[in-house]
């Protein structure tokens, strides 16, 4: 059985999974705490408890980046290579801004 996506199918789906982690989750998380009539310090004290939690997963690949370049430094040549891939990534976006733009659009 072949199974195929089409781009915009996919793209439906990732959107859907970006609202519910940035809109729907923590809608529904004030809305039950605001359910529980908490006193003020322990409202806020869950609503720190869930930041800290939801830039958890953010700060641990941060590290991880951080360890890793810290441990190990571009040379002349690598870094050309970067700033070269870097480069025609970020003209790429660009021509597609300009020229295609529908190609972004939902």
């Amino acid at each position: 059985m072949k199974i195929s996506f089409e781009i915009g199918d996919l793209e439906k789906r990732r959107r859907a999974g970006e609202w519910l982690c940035t809109g729907g989750l923590p809608a529904l998380y004030t809305r039950v705490l605001s359910l529980q009539q908490l006193e003020g310090w322990a409202y806020y004290g869950y609503l720190v408890l869930y930041n800290i939690v939801y830039m958890l997963d953010d700060v641990v690949v941060l590290a991880i980046g951080v360890i890793t370049l810290s441990r190990y430094r571009l040379q002349g040549r690598e870094g050309c290579w970067l700033k070269l891939i870097s480069g025609l990534v970020i003209a790429g976006l660009g021509m597609i801004l300009v020229l295609k733009p529908e190609w972004l659009a939902p």
